[in-house]
């Protein structure tokens, strides 16, 4: 079991690698591991999810992508834009926080996506330790613009 980071939405979710990735997943597998290397806080990956087994039992929304990444300022603006820009197509998006593999109650928050702030994602995705399962659902504030 562990910890398990995914967005939700009824829209389809995009994928994200930034360029530090590949990088960083050979050099971990077959040279070091090292908990707190710098290159691991700038990287992020933003994945399709198939198996919604575990996300089913906190959210309705029909399409999962989970997130690979450590918290930084650059992720936490790299998550920031991926928000703002599937909120152009979408009236809201989700962000969850829970361990794999349990059920247990969630505490949900909501704001808009013009209320958001990087607090917001350091919040519920840049823990150093999992406490509980939480959501964030983000509602665009332009409900009338969306396609």
């Amino acid at each position: 079991m562990s910890n398990y980071q995914f967005f939700a939405s009824n829209k389809e979710l995009r994928e994200y690698k930034n360029s530090k990735w590949d990088f960083l997943k050979f050099f971990v597998r077959y040279i070091i591991r090292k908990k707190d290397y710098e290159e691991e806080e700038s990287s992020i990956r933003i994945c399709k999810e198939n198996d919604l087994s575990t996300a089913s039992f906190y959210t309705e929304k029909s399409y999962c992508a989970y997130v690979e990444w450590g918290f930084s300022e650059k992720n936490a603006d790299i998550i920031m834009e991926y928000i703002k820009s599937h909120l152009k197509e979408s009236k809201e998006i989700e962000l969850w926080n829970v361990w794999e593999g349990e059920r247990a109650e969630a505490d949900v928050t909501e704001c808009f996506d013009n209320q958001l702030t990087i607090q917001h994602i350091k919040e519920i995705w840049g823990k150093d330790h999992f406490e509980k399962p939480e959501g964030l659902r983000i509602k665009n504030a332009n409900i009338s613009e969306v396609k």
